[in-house]
């Protein structure tokens, strides 16, 4: 029998946060519990461990971000298209060290990845469940994002040491100057956050954190700037490789060129 994830136990306190139990982009916080029941009908969570056991323990996400320069991070949101043209074959060619997906490009772009190239791969789909992180590890994600704003206290604490127990990096995403404060109480290392609050959280960070600046693409993009502000990495969403990809592949290669230029400021801290 599997264990109902839409359930809580006694005295477990909540799960989701009060001020967010609504949305997650299209789909409510109710529709991706019960997607992930009924994934766990087809392979029950203690399967689901076994397979994010075996599976082969990534490249350490640490190394990759704590390396020279500031750290580019394409986040891939689809894939089917993207595998018939070949674009991740490209993307291996742009000096990329880490790479962003969702789970429905997750499932194909995944096992390519690990063919092509030992770069990490981070899961950016809404963890708010245990089967979830084991399923991403299962898949070969070397680190999830955890929503701080959807995530209530003992679940958020719960998830990142479930990370952690799987040798995962996780990765909390906040939206405020206080969701930040309460990662770092809760122990992450790694945070995720918006340009509008980049430069006022990044004043008085603890030595040992790093900070990931989440942006859209846009041509007036600087890294340089990102990196002047406090950003150790960017988090940089494609939802349009064009027809062959070849100008996303520009656009990747040239911030990556960037970041490891000597003149990027982080080089300079």
């Amino acid at each position: 029998m599997g264990r109902n994830t839409l359930t809580v136990s006694p005295g477990s306190g909540p799960v989701l946060s009060s001020c967010c139990r609504a949305t997650k982009g299209k789909e409510t916080l109710v529709d991706i519990l019960a997607e992930v029941y009924l994934r766990e009908q087809r392979i029950s969570f203690a399967k689901m461990k076994q397979l994010s056991y075996e599976s082969p323990l990534p490249q350490s996400v640490r190394e990759v971000l704590n390396s020279p320069g500031c750290v580019v991070i394409p986040e891939i949101c689809r894939g089917g298209k993207l595998m018939r043209q070949g674009v991740l074959e490209g993307l291996k060619n742009t000096g990329i060290e880490f790479l962003a997906c969702r789970a429905k490009a997750a499932q194909e772009i995944m096992p390519v990845v690990q063919q092509i190239s030992d770069i990490p791969v981070l899961n950016t789909d809404c963890i708010v469940d245990p089967y979830q992180i084991h399923e991403a590890r299962a898949r070969g994600a070397a680190a999830v994002v955890l929503e701080a704003k959807l995530l209530a206290d003992a679940r958020l604490i719960a998830l990142l040491d479930r990370a952690e127990t799987l040798g995962m990096e996780g990765i909390v995403e906040c939206e405020t100057t206080a969701a930040v404060d309460r990662a770092l109480r809760f122990g992450a290392e790694t945070i995720i956050v918006t340009e509008d609050i980049l430069e006022t959280i990044a004043v008085g960070m603890p030595s040992g954190i790093t900070i990931i600046a989440r942006v859209e693409v846009h041509p007036e993009i600087s890294i340089f700037d990102l990196s002047a502000c406090g950003a150790d990495a960017i988090m940089v969403r494609y939802n349009d490789f064009g027809a062959d990809g070849k100008t996303t592949r520009q656009a990747i290669r040239r911030l990556h060129i960037m970041g490891k230029h000597p003149a990027c400021p982080i080089l300079n801290r």
